[in-house]
């Protein structure tokens, strides 16, 4: 009889030892699955395991999943996109929707945007949920202590973000300004002395005017300082992007002599100082250019037509530059640097 029990024992430890290798092979045998998967909110474990094998049963998922219970593994899975590679074993595939390695997509906000063109940028990014229509862009900006009369322009940073499916554009955003406000604050604090601004926003603004009138990376520092010695000296800043910007979706293109002569809180050919706020999402390289211009003599800059500037120190040498780099275009003439020359952006 004890044999008999022996025997019955024997066979049984043989069969569970069978049946704990059979199962722990299909855990880590690949499954052939490439590409995308998407896990909707709501999965159960059981149906993704059943997707991810369509040819297992139920007996065998129900085995495979109190395997990886007993041998402590985490069982809860997470929504969203994942990137299977070719080789994967339904155990590290689960693995990764346990930990939540999602897919991250990307949204890349440009240095010159305004805050509308950022906004728009995102609402077109599928995946990117728009949680900012109508009464919820104001209470957004609240939520960031700015003030929504000022429509938060320039107060984002323009760089490359990451999010994944479902993520709200109020996430990025939110990204966005604190990094802008880091690049605010460490301008602020690295700025020269005796710079003609009275706060850390005047130097967004400021920032936000250079990085629009700034075609090669490197005359940076030299527009900066144009601007700076104007306000020093209380002349207008009479910059061509400020009028514009105020000018808005009445902007066809072309910039005529009324549009300098309009009144407008943006019009610098008319008003003094600043403008009330940013033009555009500066870049932190921008906002280092007004902290730490060069003491330079200069009062004026137009562009050449080689994508590059001439700088001058009196009115006389200005227009005599003007006559000769804009009156009389050469053939070739443009604004920027053609591509793929040094110091482009």
């Amino acid at each position: 009889m004890k044999r008999i029990a022996l025997l019955v024992l024997t066979a049984m430890a043989l069969i569970m030892s069978i049946s704990y290798q059979w199962l722990t092979h299909t855990l880590d045998e690949p499954l052939g699955q490439r590409g995308v998967w998407l896990v909707e909110h709501g999965s159960s474990l059981h149906a993704v395991m059943g997707q991810l094998q369509p040819e297992a049963s139920k007996h065998q998922l129900r085995a495979q999943r109190a395997l990886m219970r007993w041998r402590g593994q985490a069982l809860d899975i997470k929504a969203g996109e994942y990137r299977l590679q070719p080789g994967m074993s339904l155990r590290a595939i689960l693995e990764m929707l346990s930990k939540g390695d999602v897919v991250l997509r990307q949204a890349t906000l440009l240095e010159g945007w305004t805050i509308s063109q950022a906004r728009a940028y995102l609402a077109s990014l599928d995946g990117l949920q728009n949680d900012l229509e109508g009464q919820a862009w104001p209470a957004f900006l609240l939520s960031l202590n700015l003030d929504p009369e000022q429509r938060g322009e320039g107060w984002f940073a323009p760089e490359t973000y990451h999010f994944s499916l479902g993520n709200r554009q109020s996430n990025v955003l939110r990204q966005a300004h604190q990094r802008l406000r880091g690049w605010l604050d460490e301008a602020w604090q690295q700025r020269r002395e005796n710079l003609p601004l009275a706060n850390a926003y005047e130097m967004l603004i400021l920032g936000s005017i250079v990085e629009k009138e700034t075609a090669l990376a490197s005359e940076r520092g030299n527009i900066a300082s144009v601007f700076l010695n104007r306000l020093r000296r209380g002349m207008r800043l009479q910059t061509d992007p400020t009028v514009i910007y105020g000018l808005g979706d009445t902007f066809d293109g072309d910039l005529r002599r009324r549009d300098l002569a309009a009144d407008s809180p943006y019009n610098t050919y008319r008003i003094h100082g600043l403008p009330p706020t940013p033009i555009a999402l500066p870049s932190r390289d921008a906002l280092q250019a007004v902290a730490l211009a060069p003491d330079t003599p200069y009062l004026y800059f137009v562009a050449k037509g080689d994508g590059s500037s001439y700088f001058s120190t009196s009115l006389e040498e200005h227009q005599a530059a003007v006559r000769r780099y804009q009156i009389n275009r050469r053939d070739d003439y443009r604004s920027r640097p053609a591509q793929g020359t040094v110091n482009e952006r």
